[in-house]
């Protein structure tokens, strides 16, 4: 499968680097604009429109090819702090030089007319720095002061910078006090946004942030984050170029998403022709009975997971808790684990499962979903709302049972007798108590589980 977010990201890595477009000799180097600031500073000075700083920030490369930066009168080198090389027409400037980052001006919702923007936190799709929704004053409930910003802003969430809300503000209007709006100088607000939603800027920021339930970027480090300024030209470059394969990768996306869909609806196919009332495989069913998981397995082969709470975990326990979000559709998902104490296992006398143990995911969405239990060289427990079948090799194949599971006969029958009003989910009682056709000669199971897995992986070749 070709992983598009992670190249979007590689594409990001290579703009923000001078990596993805060449350099034109002929484009004014980004040094220039930097002066050009700073010469626009002082002339805003001289005009009594701003006050005079002493903290103005300037980063050059010295003979001696170190960085260094000048604040005031003061020079100190600051290669220890430059975080990757970037094209000899490209500059290093702190985020404070060129933009007025920090610098909100906030107003009470009674100066807010009914007609202006107000954007939340909410608007804006997480990970994909797109709006969701531009809604009015007149829609809305204020209750605390909005940050004001103007069009061509760039407006960045300092809260949850992973999230990648980043905009650019196509009209006047207010934000959220956790949205800052960026006025740029000499710098796209285009060429910022990719910046501001690359992974070199996020994964800085989280060394950076302060709060643990609530993680933000402050106003000090935001202004003083070094940031990676292109020559205009090269800026304009990089974002149409950005935009063309983003388009491109979209379209690979989608035909992705569409390939991956056709070969789920072929898999789903295969194990109805093999498990369905129709069976393709007569030789094999001739001699088919109809069970359920209540006849055909013993009671100490079958289980549901154990309660566990929150408060319940344990950093330094022995135990992982398997828990729904490892079950995946016939595949385990290895993700992080909470641990529990071998002595709250043994008070609460809780339940081990094993290695080829199946597991159902009782809460349903698409649908069933089933996996057997992999090693993970580890004792392992499951929480309550996961159904757990030990194997019992002279009575049944696991996978043939897995799979069985997996089939859209029995996959109906479980949405025919789920219930419930927040999250759909199945009883053991009314899941061991759903007939199917099953054949009793466990080779005979084997073969056909040999049959899936060969169709499945020619299948997944297609993907790969």
């Amino acid at each position: 499968m070709i992983e598009v977010e992670k190249l979007k990201q590689k594409i990001l890595d290579l703009a923000i680097r001078g990596k993805l477009v060449p350099q034109d000799p002929n484009d004014e180097p980004a040094s220039v604009l930097i002066e050009k600031i700073k010469k626009e500073k002082e002339q805003l000075v001289k005009e009594g429109k701003i006050k005079a700083s002493k903290n103005d920030s300037y980063i050059y490369k010295g003979s001696d090819n170190c960085y260094y930066e000048k604040i005031g009168d003061e020079v100190k080198n600051i290669d220890d702090e430059i975080p990757f090389d970037i094209p000899e027409s490209w500059i290093w400037a702190r985020l404070k030089t060129i933009s007025n980052y920090g610098e909100t001006i906030q107003v009470d919702k009674d100066q807010i007319d009914d007609d202006s923007w107000v954007l939340d936190l909410e608007d804006i799709k997480s990970y994909s720095s797109k709006l969701i929704e531009k809604k009015r004053r007149i829609d809305k409930t204020i209750s605390s002061k909005k940050n004001k910003f103007q069009k061509n802003d760039l407006l960045f969430s300092k809260l949850r910078v992973y999230l990648k809300k980043v905009i650019i503000a196509d009209e006047d209007g207010y934000c959220s006090s956790e949205i800052i709006p960026i006025k740029l100088s000499y710098c796209s607000p285009e060429f910022a946004q990719l910046f501001f939603i690359s992974d070199y800027f996020v994964k800085t920021v989280e060394l950076l942030q302060y709060g643990i339930k609530m993680p933000r970027l402050g106003t000090k480090d935001g202004q003083n984050f070094l940031f990676p300024l292109p020559p205009i030209n090269e800026q304009e470059l990089i974002v149409k170029r950005i935009n063309d394969l983003d388009l491109l990768m979209s379209s690979i996306f989608k035909s992705t998403r569409e390939l991956h869909k056709l070969v789920d609806n072929a898999k789903q196919k295969i194990l109805e022709q093999i498990f369905g009332e129709d069976s393709s495989y007569k030789s094999y069913y001739l001699n088919r009975e109809k069970t359920n998981l209540s006849k055909l397995i013993d009671k100490d082969k079958i289980g549901d997971g154990d309660w566990i709470l929150s408060s319940n975990m344990d950093n330094d326990g022995e135990y992982n808790l398997v828990q729904l979000k490892h079950i995946g559709n016939g595949k385990y998902i290895d993700k992080t684990y909470q641990k529990i104490s071998s002595s709250f296992f043994k008070e609460n006398n809780c339940t081990e499962i094993h290695e080829n143990d199946i597991l159902i995911n009782r809460i349903i969405s698409k649908g069933l979903n089933v996996c057997m239990l992999p090693n993970i060289n580890s004792k392992c427990i499951t929480s309550v709302d996961v159904c757990w079948i030990a194997p019992d090799a002279g009575k049944y194949n696991q996978k043939y049972l897995m799979y069985l599971l997996l089939s859209p006969s029995f996959q109906k029958e479980v949405k025919l007798l789920s219930s419930g009003s927040t999250r759909m989910r199945i009883s053991k009682s009314k899941l061991i108590k759903i007939e199917f056709l099953y054949h009793r000669d466990v080779s005979i199971q084997k073969q056909i589980v040999e049959d899936i897995e060969n169709k499945f992986k020619l299948l997944d070749q297609i993907c790969s």
